[in-house]
């Protein structure tokens, strides 16, 4: 075994057996001078206020980006959360490739269980049509999205072709292009 050849100082009161406590010049807290132990009050006091500071401006940024949030997720203001209400009306609570749970009865993430079938991202001019989308689970629709051959190899797949179907002709063939490719066969 490996000792350390460094030897740790006492107190500098000379009394005591304790070690230093941070701070305090070399003296144990209770063994520190008058004025060492004012200093160190001054500081504390200082760094409790600025930890309400910083609380305060938390809670009012947290309301801040509440507000916000209310405010930005209005259904007349913004057409893409418009088109996943419209479609939450339409969800069935059930996963279709497993048959589990969705998350439709929750206000914050039921757009979790809305997969679009063409990626809203690559195709934007079928992003919000009606038959564009599937009720997955959380972890079907990261199956779903993660490559082309993980969607194709679920067992709901032929289900989703044929919602394809319903729109493809309104696909421009510049974004043709970026389809998975299992869904053109």
């Amino acid at each position: 075994m490996v000792f350390s050849t460094i030897k740790r100082n006492k107190c500098k009161c000379g009394k005591c057996n304790h070690y230093p406590t941070f701070g305090f010049d070399g003296y144990f807290y209770l063994h520190a001078p008058e004025d060492i132990k004012e200093r160190q009050g001054i500081k504390a006091k200082r760094n409790y206020q600025n930890k309400l500071t910083r609380q305060k401006k938390s809670v009012l940024s947290r309301k801040l980006h509440t507000v916000q949030g209310e405010v930005d997720s209005k259904p007349n203001d913004n057409p893409q959360y418009q088109w996943y209400c419209d479609r939450r009306i339409e969800m069935t609570n059930c996963c279709i490739e497993c048959g589990s749970g969705t998350r439709k009865a929750d206000d914050k993430f039921f757009t979790w269980s809305i997969a679009h079938i063409v990626p809203k991202s690559l195709v934007p001019s079928v992003a919000m049509d009606e038959n564009n989308w599937v009720e997955l689970c959380w972890l079907h629709h990261q199956e779903f999205d993660n490559t082309f051959d993980k969607a194709a190899a679920m067992q709901c797949f032929p289900e989703i072709k044929q919602k394809f179907q319903l729109f493809k002709h309104k696909i421009p063939a510049t974004e043709l292009r970026k389809i998975n490719p299992h869904l053109l066969n």
